[in-house]
């Protein structure tokens, strides 16, 4: 695919043996990764540990293809025409599952549950609710909502961008809780987070490691985290069953994909090399720093999880009807 980014990993001269049938268990051709997003961005970053791990058991480089620009859904629309060769993958993120609702009808380019399958999940990160303290005084989820519900005008709520996982996650909460809040988008997580620091609005979902210096400090307060467990960076802050509102889940997750006509060889191939690039401690450290989850699971269960984030966001960005150019 010309015209991508490349940054090669060399991987290492021994190879894994998967079985003693098989000894030499290297791709006949060129391994591709197709990464949506910039360098030093979080799915990029995911992509480049597991990928460089998987390059070394392989004894054959990952090449990762850059191409990024509308949300992800450009480099999404050229995987699509890529090569059905086996070889060639894309990370894929949450975003990507309910982007042909959002964009205008043939605008994405693709169809996320038609064109592609589940491989295997890179990492997840949860969203926490925060909120500016000097803007509302609440000390817990029970309160801001009390708060949320009596206010005269809907409170505002940042977000880091139209049609980006934290917008929905504030559609999501109207939904559960029948709460209006007012969206306030802005360009990124960096300027979501010095918008609510600096009282431009009241309350935002962001990651976690996004937040811990502000929390630390008493410029932020956090609230709930939207998972099943509590977060790693922010032990203290309980999930939002903790704090009385069950089954609020939203992650910003990272997977790969394939196409739908990957051979199954290929894909099982795929999967155990990523489960075992997961298992490292070097991946293990960096993703805890990052305050991301690692999660082993098999191919099934890795797209039962996606079908289902499927048809949650499609319904939710239906119902908001988020548009985008």
């Amino acid at each position: 695919m010309t015209g991508f980014l490349r940054r090669t990993f060399m991987g290492g001269s021994v190879l894994a043996t998967v079985s003693p049938a098989r000894a030499d268990t290297r791709p006949k051709k060129q391994l591709t990764w197709i990464v949506p997003f910039p360098q030093d961005s979080s799915a990029d970053l995911y992509a480049q540990q597991v990928a460089k791990s998987i390059g070394e058991k392989l004894g054959q480089p990952i090449v990762i293809d850059r191409r990024t620009g509308a949300g992800g859904t450009l480099a999404a629309t050229l995987f699509t025409r890529a090569a059905n060769d086996d070889h060639t993958f894309m990370v894929a993120y949450t975003g990507l599952t309910y982007a042909s609702v959002i964009y205008p009808k043939g605008g994405a380019g693709f169809d996320f549950a038609r064109d592609f399958v589940a491989v295997s999940a890179l990492a997840r990160e949860p969203l926490v609710l925060v909120i500016n303290p000097r803007i509302i005084d609440a000390n817990d989820l029970q309160h801001f909502l009390s708060a949320a519900r009596s206010a005269s005008t809907p409170i505002a709520v940042g977000s880091d961008g139209e049609g980006t996982i934290s917008h929905l996650a504030i559609n999501l909460l109207t939904e559960r809780t029948n709460i209006k809040f007012r969206h306030v988008p802005y360009p990124g997580t960096a300027a979501q987070l010095d918008a609510l620091v600096a009282t431009s609005a009241g309350a935002a979902f962001l990651p976690p490691h996004s937040v811990t210096a502000a929390v630390a400090n008493g410029k932020l307060r956090a609230l709930a985290v939207a998972a099943r467990r509590r977060d790693v960076v922010l032990n203290g802050v309980p999930t939002f069953g903790e704090a009385g509102l069950d089954d609020f889940r939203v992650s910003q997750w990272f997977g790969i994909m394939a196409l739908k006509q990957t051979s199954q060889s290929a894909l099982d191939r795929m999967h155990a090399a990523i489960q075992a690039a997961l298992e490292t401690k070097e991946v293990k450290d960096i993703w805890a720093r990052h305050g991301a989850r690692v999660e082993l699971e098999s191919r099934t269960d890795f797209a039962r999880f996606v079908a289902s984030e499927v048809s949650r966001w499609t319904r939710i960005a239906k119902a908001a009807n988020i548009k985008l150019e």
